[in-house]
């Protein structure tokens, strides 16, 4: 009922979530990637006052528990949306890009925002699908197999989190230097940005390696829980089997935002959706058939990622993303 609850309230704010949205990836786009950072942090403060405010009830308002939290997520969006249309219809903004002559519809521009953009939102939709069936077969082991993965999984998305930054700043970087038809600069961007993840990724494989009892002693409740201290060899496990690939993802990041800048969203979308589908017969095979343990599976999905970062590369190395014209 919760969830119910919360959703009912977070649907009125699709419109908004889809105009932050877009004009996040236009300043994105631009370089402007600071106006991208302040909208966040504000729409972040905000979201956590109101959700102070609003879930306990404080400052004589009522407490309104999952409600109050849905309400302040959308308030958080829609500050983004307010800081984005300040930087959006600012002189500057107007001067240089020539909004004021932009609100009008140019299917040529629609066709391509289309056939390179639409890959992009296919492939998060079914990569969110997929992940959401692997998370069930994992929980779907008992509680201590739930509470390990569920563990795991967090430190994965933590870890993930801030080299998204980086494929931002190489899909723009990119994009802007295949538009000038500079394409040995683009390469050089993503080389870059590379060795910037993997120094990124070098303090998490440390964590990973040395430290991940510490990690999992995190997430220990404040009441003695059982199943949560059966879940920490399990855990501590998975942890350490991450490590094999956390590198990569500097790696990974970098190729994704590169070829996604350069056009090459057909590609990406087909290779990232078949790696992510395959996780999901092959844990069902695992779990259900040869009812194999839950780090026998986690490992099989390390290796998975491990051979997509594979044909990242070579996608890559190949060169067939420097040809593609997004701009004529």
């Amino acid at each position: 009922m919760h969830q119910i609850s919360y959703f009912n309230i977070l649907i009125y704010g699709a419109v908004i979530s889809l105009v932050r949205n877009s004009l996040s990836c236009y300043f994105s786009g631009i370089g402007r990637t600071k106006v991208v950072m302040v909208a966040t942090l504000g729409a972040l403060v905000v979201n956590v006052v109101l959700d102070y405010v609003l879930i306990f009830g404080k400052f004589g308002l009522p407490a309104m528990g999952i409600e109050g939290a849905a309400i302040a997520t959308l308030c958080g969006s829609a500050v983004a949306v307010v800081i984005f249309l300040m930087a959006y219809l600012s002189r500057y903004n107007r001067a240089v890009f020539a909004v004021g002559r932009s609100w009008r519809l140019d299917w040529g521009v629609m066709r391509k925002l289309v056939w390179f953009g639409l890959p992009a939102g296919v492939e998060m939709l079914l990569n969110f699908m997929a992940f959401s069936a692997m998370i069930m077969l994992f929980h779907s082991r008992g509680m201590v197999v739930g509470t390990a993965s569920t563990i795991m999984f967090n430190w994965d998305l933590v870890t993930f989190i801030p080299l998204l930054g980086i494929e931002i700043a190489v899909t723009s970087l990119v994009g802007r230097y295949m538009g000038a038809g500079q394409p040995a600069l683009a390469q050089r961007s993503a080389i870059s940005a590379i060795f910037i993840g993997i120094g990124f990724t070098m303090v998490v494989f440390v964590f990973f390696v040395f430290f991940p009892n510490l990690l999992v002693e995190l997430f220990r409740p404040n009441t003695p829980d059982a199943t949560f201290d059966q879940s920490i060899p399990l855990a501590v496990g998975m942890i350490r089997l991450a490590s094999l690939y956390v590198l990569s993802e500097a790696v990974m990041v970098a190729l994704v935002g590169a070829l996604r800048g350069a056009g090459d969203t057909h590609f990406t979308m087909i290779l990232s959706v078949s790696a992510h589908w395959l996780f999901v017969p092959v844990l069902y095979v695992m779990f259900n058939l040869l009812d194999m343990s839950a780090l026998m599976g986690w490992l099989a999905l390390v290796i998975i990622f491990l051979l997509f970062c594979v044909a990242l590369i070579w996608r890559f190395r190949s060169g067939k993303w420097k040809k593609i014209k997004v701009v004529a």
